[in-house]
């Protein structure tokens, strides 16, 4: 039997406040990632613009206010 259904109460859970170094850090995995599962990754430095990554297969979409990534049918 659940927590919830003894009577306690649910939880909501807190979001975890992290710093834009580490942001970055999990950019990164998750780009090695998609490298590693085949995904053609691409991407520029522009000192005037930052960093561009460019993803042929994929698609950014506005889900609720935040993006969700998806691969583009061939």
């Amino acid at each position: 039997m659940s927590a919830t259904k003894r009577g306690a109460t649910k939880r909501k859970r807190r979001e975890t406040i992290i710093t834009a170094a580490e942001s970055l850090e999990i950019l990164q995995s998750a780009v090695n990632y998609c490298q590693k599962a085949g995904l053609q990754v691409n991407y520029t430095n522009d000192t005037a613009h930052g960093l561009t990554l460019y993803l042929p297969r994929c698609k950014a979409e506005a889900v609720d206010g935040e993006a969700r990534f998806v691969l583009v049918s061939d």
